[in-house]
């Protein structure tokens, strides 16, 4: 295993080297036998393992995190960004009814203007005919 994390974490064969030199010590003075050295060493190299995988994984899940960091920020200048185009297109549409209110309310008073201009020249037109039945006769 390659103790070599992120940063030049190289623990591993320190680690080893101290662990190794402390049981070759406790195996000198006595404190503990052949047999028990071995168990400890074996259980020291497990645990170290499980060690090394952890700080393996922290590592592709702190350059994951970041990843998902920047993708979140990204997101969110996206969603203010929409935001702000979103009330500008709300300003848009309300603006746009406005004018369309204001336009149909002009076209009713404009179709008003026509009908009675119609009814005026409908008037005008049976005044002129009438004028032309009183001026036949005379010519």
């Amino acid at each position: 295993m390659s103790g070599n994390i992120e940063g030049g974490f190289e623990a591993d064969q320190n680690a080893q080297n101290v662990a190794q030199n402390s049981l070759l010590e406790a195996l000198q003075n006595g404190d503990i036998n052949e047999e028990m050295r071995s168990l400890y060493e074996s259980k020291f190299t497990k645990l170290f393992e499980v060690v090394m995988r952890i700080y393996e994984k922290e590592a592709v899940l702190k350059k994951r995190a970041q990843v998902l960091a920047q993708e979140k920020d990204g997101l969110e200048h996206d969603i203010r960004h929409n935001d702000d185009v979103k009330m500008e297109n709300e300003t848009k549409i309300h603006t746009l009814q406005e004018e369309v209110q204001k336009l149909n309310v002009d076209y009713g008073e404009t179709k008003e203007q026509q009908i009675t201009l119609d009814l005026q020249k409908k008037d005008m037109q049976s005044q002129i005919d009438e004028y032309k039945l009183v001026l036949a006769p005379l010519g």
